[in-house]
């Protein structure tokens, strides 16, 4: 029967019906396959979600890190600008300022996170350096300094080191050379790959914990969906027998107030579709 039928595509249980328009009809579903597709779909929705977020965080964190730590050493290097700057000012040409390659060497000293600090003059000619024994600088570092605008404070990266540039004028705002702060890349690669675990932790510890939690809940709400089903169904087995004639005061009554529209709902439809049914059938044999 068409109400037959309804029950069962409801339930989702496997039966053939009987012929419905000419066609036969036939569901095929696994109970409580329905809940499974649900929760899969659920947890990937959830695991997306968290991984974008873990993503979102560490790219914040890896731009913050690089801001913070070109920031503080931008203070280290104002230190030595004003200082140079003063002889400058005094009207000393960047050469003669012979307590440069001191200032370099304490600086570098005082801060072991900075590798290496020097000063080239206007032609991008090594003049100081933090360590007296260089006294030329880097081939491939130079040529790549030619392409850099040294007029304005600039970064540049180079075999695993970061430089920090700052431009030196003079009493006539003239560029007459340019500061160099370089730190290796390591320093702020060792904080990303540990903030790449803490991230990969939370990322699991939280997709566990919301797992199970969805788990929980959808089971709860599914079971007391069950139970909530399995009565109409009896009560649509039962009528569709002929056993318990029912309508919705009938429903309203067993089951209650939540459960009558339901239930009203689908014996309407059934009837219906029973109606169409004889119809149809009515038909055919009159042809």
């Amino acid at each position: 029967m068409i109400s037959q039928c309804l029950l069962y595509v409801i339930w989702g249980r496997v039966d053939n019906v009987s012929s419905f328009w000419g066609r036969q009809v036939t569901v095929m579903r696994r109970p409580g396959s329905g809940k499974i597709y649900l929760l899969l779909v659920v947890i990937a929705i959830l695991g997306c979600t968290l991984f974008l977020n873990a993503s979102l965080n560490y790219l914040n964190y890896a731009r913050n890190l690089k801001v913070l730590t070109n920031s503080r050493f931008s203070v280290i290097a104002q230190d030595l600008i004003n200082s140079v700057e003063y002889g400058l000012n005094l009207g000393l040409d960047l050469r003669e300022i012979s307590t440069i390659q001191n200032l370099l060497a304490e600086t570098r000293q005082q801060h072991n996170d900075i590798s290496e600090l020097f000063v080239i003059d206007e032609k991008d000619g090594l003049l100081f350096h933090s360590r007296a024994d260089v006294k030329l600088m880097d081939a491939g570092l130079a040529a790549i300094i030619k392409e850099v605008d040294m007029n304005k404070r600039n970064t540049l990266v180079f075999s695993n080191m970061h430089y920090l540039i700052y431009p030196l004028t003079n009493q006539f705002n003239v560029r007459v050379g340019s500061l160099f702060l370089g730190y290796s890349s390591s320093l702020t690669e060792g904080m990303l790959a540990q903030a790449v675990e803490w991230f990969a932790l939370y990322f699991i510890v939280a997709f566990a914990v919301c797992s199970l939690v969805i788990i929980l809940v959808l089971g709860s709400i599914y079971s007391g969906f069950l139970g909530s089903l399995k009565k109409v169904r009896e009560l649509l087995d039962m009528h569709a027998r002929g056993a318990m004639p029912m309508d919705e005061a009938g429903a309203q009554t067993i089951f209650g107030a939540d459960f009558s529209e339901f239930c009203s709902g689908s014996l309407r439809l059934a009837a219906l579709l029973e109606e169409a049914e004889r119809s149809m059938e009515k038909i055919e044999n009159e042809n």
